[in-house]
């Protein structure tokens, strides 16, 4: 289960990503960590993973 403060992140990236033209398609839980990945809009094949550890800070 998340953390308080992953949450806040998380909610935080799925706000600002679509105004760069970017997506959340993945988000799993391993350990203590949340891990998240996004695609591009306009290229497909791009694509980048966050990694946010349980004080909600991005590694």
């Amino acid at each position: 289960m998340p953390t308080e403060l992953q949450w806040y992140r998380l909610s935080d990236l799925i706000n600002g990503l679509p105004q760069i033209d970017w997506y959340i398609y993945q988000i799993e839980m391993s350990g203590d960590y949340l891990f998240m990945r996004a695609k591009s809009g306009e290229l497909g094949t791009r694509t980048m993973l966050f990694i946010i550890n349980p004080e909600g800070e991005f590694v």
